[in-house]
């Protein structure tokens, strides 16, 4: 039966064409749209770029006087356009398209299957400034259901998930930036808190200490994680 879950979830967020080769901003609204449909429970919906927007917590542009005007034209552009780009992938279908608000159906139906829990929080980050946010927190919230009685995991393994590549960072700035991420998690709620399962600074004082480092394992308290947010299917 995990098998099959395992599969389920494989082919939504997973599969190398959607999860590993999708850019951070596609596979993003691919998932708020996923969310849209498990909530209005229905095959076909409207959605508008206003929506998305809004549903990431986007401020819109004000005037002088502090009235707000609305939502930038470009940046709802480029919102549709990343719809039109999952369509060109064969993800979803547009019905039809008027202006900024589109009638679409996803190629996968989505609202009869197991779901996994997300914290809507998580969807909330924003895919580019927060990419790490994103792909950790999109990753321990699918081993919190995937393995229930876990809760120690690995650095490495939490590493080998992040999109972007930081090869380019200093070894202190991969550390820091992890450790920052994590913290920034449990205060948006998405894990109660964590810490690390055993470590010793003063064996870190090499010159290959992040290799090393990267061997250590955190210890998660998923407690928030019970809590009913949003879902997305597996």
């Amino acid at each position: 039966m995990m098998e099959e879950v395992n599969k389920k979830f494989d082919s939504i967020l997973l599969n190398e064409n959607i999860y590993n080769n999708l850019p951070h901003e596609l596979f993003d609204i691919y998932l708020i749209l996923i969310h849209f449909f498990l909530n209005k429970k229905q095959e076909i919906i409207t959605i508008s770029a206003n929506d998305i927007l809004n549903f990431r917590e986007i401020k819109q542009i004000s005037h002088k006087n502090f009235r707000r005007s609305g939502f930038n034209k470009i940046v709802k552009e480029k919102i549709i356009a990343l719809i039109i780009s999952l369509e060109k992938l064969n993800l979803l279908k547009i019905i039809e398209k008027n202006n900024y608000i589109l009638k679409i159906k996803l190629n996968e139906n989505y609202l009869n299957d197991k779901k996994i829990i997300l914290p809507k929080k998580l969807l909330n980050f924003h895919p580019l400034k927060n990419s790490w946010h994103k792909d950790i927190g999109y990753y321990l919230s699918v081993y919190k259901q995937l393995k229930p009685k876990l809760n120690v995991i690995q650095i490495q393994k939490i590493m080998k998930i992040i999109k972007n590549n930081y090869c380019f960072l200093a070894p202190s700035r991969i550390r820091n930036r992890f450790e920052n991420t994590m913290d920034e998690l449990a205060q948006a709620n998405i894990i109660q808190d964590w810490y690390y399962k055993n470590i010793d600074e003063d064996a870190l004082n090499c010159k290959n200490w992040l290799w090393w480092w990267e061997k250590l394992s955190v210890k998660i308290n998923f407690d928030i994680l019970t809590q009913p947010t949003c879902f997305l299917n597996f």
